[in-house]
């Protein structure tokens, strides 16, 4: 990210100010609630995954793309240093007043992947959780992170699956043509303002392997039928939560994450890509 123009991050500042504008500060919290469907179903749900393929105990852990750390507060659950970075000076900010609110010691910096201001060899396990799809140079930023990790240190890698979610998009628009729901709408915090590169299984598979890690595992994570502008599942949720009000919606979501978690366990149809790699 280092290599990014001026320009670019300051979309990326501009991006992630808009979306804490409102005082929301964990990223479930970014969304309405008539999308809680998708905050869980797709993001805690992801976070789920990734501790699941982390040690119980770590010394020093990395959530790189820390977004409002979500993942860092989880890691200060199970290791005795974790630090939080981000290329937006927002983000960073967000963390460090959520770390701080939750009385968490949890270091804060503002960094690119490309050149992370860090020893050799520093931390047993990285996180990047929806990330990489963010850099700018992928390779370069796997690079540092094995340089970052100690010998048999783990790095996770999370990230859209390119052509699943494709495939998702094409459904989506298919639908949105033939249904025309008259209050579709886009999402608030559009991600089409920061620069997105979406990965195949094969090449983020191949890069992780070219940068002398060890591939431990893939697997497929985060069912939901929509891409995150909602589509027309989203305003399917919208129109449920305006008719049923919030106490009743909140009990019809609850049913429909418990299908999802079920077609979870499917795999084909899951929009995110889990990696699990060692030094």
């Amino acid at each position: 990210m280092n290599r990014s123009t001026d320009a670019e991050r300051a979309r990326f500042e501009d991006f992630y100010g808009a979306k804490w504008a409102d005082g929301s500060v964990l990223w479930e919290d970014g969304y309405p609630f008539d999308q809680r469907v998708y905050a869980i179903s797709l993001y805690r749900r992801r976070n789920q995954a990734i501790m699941a393929n982390l040690p119980r105990r770590l010394e020093a852990a990395l959530d790189l793309g820390c977004g409002a750390g979500d993942v860092a507060l989880l890691l200060a659950g199970r290791a005795k240093r974790v630090v939080a970075v981000d290329l937006a000076f927002v983000n960073a900010t967000t963390t460090r007043g959520n770390v701080e609110a939750a009385d968490t010691d949890v270091s804060v910096a503002q960094a690119g992947g490309e050149r992370l201001p860090f020893a050799d060899r520093m931390f047993d396990a990285v996180v990047l959780a929806d990330v990489i799809e963010h850099v700018d140079d992928v390779t370069a930023t796997l690079a540092e992170v094995r340089r970052v990790l100690r010998p048999g240190g783990r790095v996770v890698c999370v990230t859209p699956l390119r052509a699943t979610l494709d495939a998702w998009r094409t459904l989506d628009w298919a639908a949105r043509r033939i249904a025309r729901p008259r209050n579709h709408q886009k999402l608030r915090f559009s991600s089409s303002l920061v620069r997105e590169r979406f990965l195949g299984k094969s090449e983020l598979g191949g890069i992780l392997q070219d940068q002398g890690l060890t591939v431990e595992r893939f697997q497929r994570v985060g069912f939901y039928p929509a891409p995150e502008i909602g589509g027309v599942f989203g305003s399917a949720m919208r129109r449920i939560a305006d008719h049923q009000g919030p106490e009743k919606f909140v009990r019809t979501s609850d049913r429909i994450i418990a299908t999802f978690d079920q077609l979870a366990k499917l795999g084909v149809l899951n929009q995110k890509q889990l990696w699990v790699a060692r030094r």
